[in-house]
């Protein structure tokens, strides 16, 4: 079986357990704007869920924890935090002066302050692994 996303597919990303793929339907056609997070059984293709979500969610990115998905919302200048086993909004936070929040990062500062790219949309880095049963993180 398969199922079509919702509105204006973008961003996407798996579940640490493999099971689930979340596709962010941000919109950017004429007029329309998504507002939905669509999430699928990797294995059948079948909609497991439509979660509400902000409007223009672009990013979906894993937290270096594997605990969360944090999803970009261009249209309302947040970012929403989602647990993944629920699918429940667990907390949205407001960017500046309504900024954009096209994009995600995690940083980590080491003992001397300096900073190290941890997470972003490429990927997870410096050994950081959410996928993998360890979730201990090599700092």
């Amino acid at each position: 079986g398969s199922q079509a996303p919702g509105i204006g597919p973008y961003g996407a990303v798996v579940t640490p357990d493999g099971k689930e793929l979340w596709i962010a339907n941000k919109g950017e056609t004429a007029g329309m704007f998504g507002r939905t997070i669509t999430v699928i059984d990797a294995e059948t293709g079948e909609l497991n869920d439509t979660i509400p979500s902000a409007y223009q969610v672009d990013h979906l990115v894993l937290s270096p924890t594997g605990k969360e998905i944090w999803a970009t919302s261009n249209g309302e200048g947040e970012i929403w935090v989602f647990d993944w086993k629920t699918h429940e909004n667990i907390k949205q936070i407001e960017m500046p002066k309504h900024g954009g929040a096209h994009g995600l990062v995690f940083v980590h500062y080491d003992e001397n302050g300096e900073s190290k790219t941890v997470t972003d949309q490429g990927g997870h880095h410096m050994g950081v692994n959410p996928y993998k049963k360890d979730k201990t993180l090599n700092f």
